[in-house]
């Protein structure tokens, strides 16, 4: 899309800045454009609570009326979405099976001064591998199924390589729908490497009366930058999320274990490119040290500015770029990137040698056979398929 005025940019920024009693730099905007860019920023809930604190002719009276309708309708969405949220999370609950809830829902409960003015899409949901079965009863449970065209399960083909990055599960008539994460905390496709500290340290929250379970701080951190990266930070709402997290935080964030963190998952990467955008877009300073301990090695410095480049980044213009994610499509934009730039490129590089060869099982997985069907010929048609998942 084309790039947004110098004066809508600003604004944005203002808005998704949580700095809520900063005066709005008064300047020369589209205000139609302005509308457009917070609501495909997704930061319209921000700027409804800013400007309900700053009365006055400015902005015109107009904008505040159409911030206040979108305002208005997902208020009204929302009240669906927690309901079905806590149907979710508290059948889980019961049914014994142990979950950590990331992102939207948790983010609102915890940095935002109103829950209400962080809007939620979807519920993230990570569960170990050993409770897929129990996680998918359960969503049956309630009259959930999985989005179609997707998968609920594949067989793992090798160790470290999940072999799928999520299931997505949706219900008739509800406006929430619901990812399950299998061990996918790093969004690379990869199971973390010391999952079981990220599992240990996560701490209780309370979302509409229901008590989960989300990830300490330091690992929530983690996630967030690992999500906006793998989405090419298209999103300002994604950033805004983190520079709240970081300054909700600030006293006791564990800068030493998020950088032993960092360090165990091989995840410099994204964590260095969100930062960096914190400080270019916020001004978000970080202690001593620690942007050098992050940097990643000059070939993927190199490549990621060529893919990424940070100069159009900041322009703020959401170009649809395709994703970052290993196993993603197409084959030459997502997974040959993610190897130029990202880590741990053996255990992919394994991984996409052993998929010529997969198992039987992943095979009857894959394309949804029967016992009984001979899939012996997909050894062989399959090969003239792109298709990596």
């Amino acid at each position: 899309m084309p790039e947004f005025s110098p004066a809508t940019r600003r604004l944005l920024i203002h808005f998704a800045l949580g700095e809520w009693d900063k005066p709005l730099p008064r300047v020369d905007a589209d205000w139609d454009e302005v509308l457009t860019a917070v609501r495909r920023h997704r930061i319209a809930g921000r700027t409804y609570y800013f400007l309900a604190r700053h009365e006055g002719d400015y902005p015109p009276e107009s904008f505040r009326r159409s911030i206040n309708l979108v305002h208005y309708q997902q208020s009204r969405l929302a009240i669906a979405q927690y309901r079905d949220f806590k149907a979710v999370a508290g059948r889980l609950l019961d049914n014994g099976v142990d979950f950590l809830i990331v992102k939207g829902p948790v983010l609102a409960h915890t940095i935002y001064p109103n829950a209400a003015i962080r809007y939620i899409r979807d519920t993230d949901i990570i569960i170990r591998g050993s409770d897929r079965e129990a996680t998918h009863a359960t969503l049956e449970s309630l009259g959930y199924h999985v989005a179609e065209g997707g998968f609920g399960y594949l067989p793992p083909l090798v160790p470290g390589v999940l072999p799928m990055r999520h299931a997505q599960y949706v219900k008739p008539q509800s406006p929430l729908l619901v990812e399950i994460h299998y061990d996918n905390f790093l969004l690379d496709d990869l199971m973390p490497r010391d999952l079981d500290a990220i599992w240990r340290r996560a701490i209780p929250v309370d979302i509409e009366g229901v008590t989960v379970r989300t990830p300490a701080p330091e690992d929530h951190c983690l996630h967030l930058c690992a999500h906006a990266h793998q989405h090419r930070f298209s999103l300002l709402f994604w950033l805004s999320d983190l520079l709240l997290l970081l300054r909700t935080y600030d006293e006791s964030f564990d800068w030493p274990l998020f950088l032993r963190t960092v360090e165990t998952e091989s995840a410099q990467v994204p964590v260095y490119y969100a930062f960096s955008l914190l400080n270019a877009l916020f001004g978000q300073e970080f202690p001593d040290g620690v942007m050098e301990a992050l940097r990643p090695d000059r070939f993927r410095r190199w490549w990621h500015e060529r893919l990424i480049p940070q100069e159009r980044t900041l322009q703020l213009t959401s170009d649809d770029y395709p994703p970052l994610s290993f196993k993603s499509m197409p084959l030459f934009d997502s997974t040959l990137t993610n190897l130029l730039v990202m880590s741990r490129r053996p255990e992919k590089i394994k991984f996409l040698f052993r998929l010529l060869f997969p198992t039987r099982e992943w095979l009857r997985y894959r394309y949804n056979l029967s016992p009984e069907d001979n899939v012996l010929p997909l050894y062989f048609t399959r090969l003239f398929s792109i298709e990596k998942s």
